[in-house]
């Protein structure tokens, strides 16, 4: 009796170092797979025609921020297919100020109007889309003026330009998407225009 006492205790000794072993594997195998999952960006601004990007620029919470440039394919309005100054990948790095900057001027959007700014926008061949995300919450938004607001600020930090536009004196510069919008601009002006 007092053998199988003995032996039960040793099996169950070794079954509780076998089972926080096998948890401490798991912890470990669990934080490493975390670790290689790509981090989901803050903010995501992406220009398109046909529905194909031009650009996309992803803001992390970190404040690094990734720019992808792309060469179009079966488009009619460039020999080249191409419409940004830069292919491929560059990054930058904004400071916590300028990402909490850039994150207000997305939350002062006039979102009350944007039902009305989507519709009258209508069907067009280029698309400027904002994707938000912060926790629970996230917005897709395809309106112009609000890329356009958020492209400038971010433009102030960092000089994006050089990636989405031509050299000045290439022919194509003038179509560059990123122009120069005053902080007080009034939204109701696109809404004016269409009516």
């Amino acid at each position: 009796m007092n053998l199988n006492n003995t032996i039960r205790t040793a099996i169950r000794r070794n079954a509780r170092w076998l089972l926080r072993l096998m948890a401490l594997i798991f912890l470990v195998i669990g934080q490493d797979i975390q670790a290689k999952e790509k981090p989901i960006p803050l903010l995501e601004l992406t220009d398109s025609i046909f529905s194909q990007p031009n650009f996309t620029i992803k803001i992390y919470e970190n404040g690094k921020v990734h720019y992808s440039g792309y060469k179009l394919n079966n488009d009619a309005y460039s020999q080249a297919g191409q419409h940004v100054g830069v292919i491929g990948d560059r990054y930058a790095q904004l400071t916590k100020k300028q990402l909490n900057e850039l994150i207000e001027a997305y939350e002062s959007l006039p979102f009350d109007g944007l039902k009305k700014l989507e519709e009258l926008r209508g069907n067009t061949v280029r698309s400027t889309y904002i994707h938000f995300r912060r926790g629970n919450e996230a917005m897709d938004i395809n309106v112009y003026p609000f890329f356009l607001k958020l492209t400038t600020k971010l433009n102030k930090f960092i000089n994006i330009n050089k990636w989405v536009c031509y050299p000045k004196g290439h022919p194509e510069h003038d179509r560059c998407l990123i122009n120069d919008m005053p902080d007080n601009f009034d939204y109701r002006f696109f809404e004016h225009d269409f009516n």
